[in-house]
């Protein structure tokens, strides 16, 4: 936890797609293919009872999961809420004005200054090669280009710029990956079910985990599970990890 607050912290000195794509994968498990291949229509929908939007991925959807497959993401509302306020402002509009699909909801919510994406979508290279696909005549130079990404931009992000910045005060701070991001919230999530449910209910809560992790096999779960029991907790760690975390969001204030 405390790890994560640090991150946390350095990233407030982020700008906001960054921000807000870090966020998304900590708050929900979600890949790096995911995160950068989100789509503001996917945005559009109504807030369940807990508060959570119900983000369907994967096959039959525009936004990509590791071979394709379909599942569904439990999105924080104020995270949501954020996206889309985001997904409003100038530099948005700006750089979707640069890319390949325009200044239509149907582009990625997350692009580079130049209308790159950072993950490219399995749709758009499909489109790309579609004669009855209008591009967007606004293209920037380099949006013109078949650049397949996949996500350096993320990880020249962590290790350029949120490593250094949280080792000026955490010189001890160890490496990782955007994708240690999705095991973080697994962690987290078990540790909230194991607080509600108690250990009693052990194979209970590793099958919610499993679920909203789109895990195939229990072991990949259980492999969180045999980590926690490795683990020598020094302080107890509240039911939800939201509510720890959440006070070091950059949540946007105009709503």
């Amino acid at each position: 936890m405390d790890d994560q607050i640090s991150l946390l912290k350095s990233l407030l000195k982020s700008s906001r797609e960054y921000q807000l794509m870090f966020y998304f994968a900590l708050f929900t498990g979600a890949r790096a293919q995911t995160v950068g291949t989100i789509r503001i229509q996917s945005l559009y929908g109504i807030l369940d009872s807990y508060g959570y939007l119900r983000l369907p991925i994967g096959a039959g959807t525009l936004i990509d999961t590791k071979r394709g497959k379909p599942m569904t993401l439990l999105v924080p509302g104020w995270l949501v809420k954020d996206m889309l306020i985001y997904s409003q402002s100038a530099e948005s509009i700006k750089r979707r004005g640069r890319s390949f699909y325009g200044d239509t909801e149907e582009n990625y919510l997350f692009l580079s200054k130049n209308g790159i994406p950072y993950y490219t979508s399995k749709k758009e290279l499909i489109d790309r090669r579609d004669p009855n696909i209008t591009w967007n005549t606004e293209l920037s130079d380099r949006a013109k280009l078949i650049s397949v990404q996949d996500g350096a931009a993320l990880r020249q992000h962590i290790h350029e710029i949120l490593l250094p910045r949280i080792r000026l005060n955490t010189p001890e701070f160890q490496d990782f990956t955007f994708h240690d991001l999705r095991a973080s919230f697994g962690m987290n999530l078990l540790e909230s079910q194991l607080q509600q449910l108690g250990a009693k209910s052990i194979t209970s809560a590793i099958d919610y985990v499993q679920q909203r992790m789109g895990h195939s096999d229990k072991s990949t779960t259980m492999q969180y599970l045999n980590y926690k029991s490795r683990l020598d907790w020094k302080s107890q760690i509240q039911n939800e990890f939201e509510e720890q975390l959440f006070t070091h969001i950059n949540i946007a204030s105009n709503y």
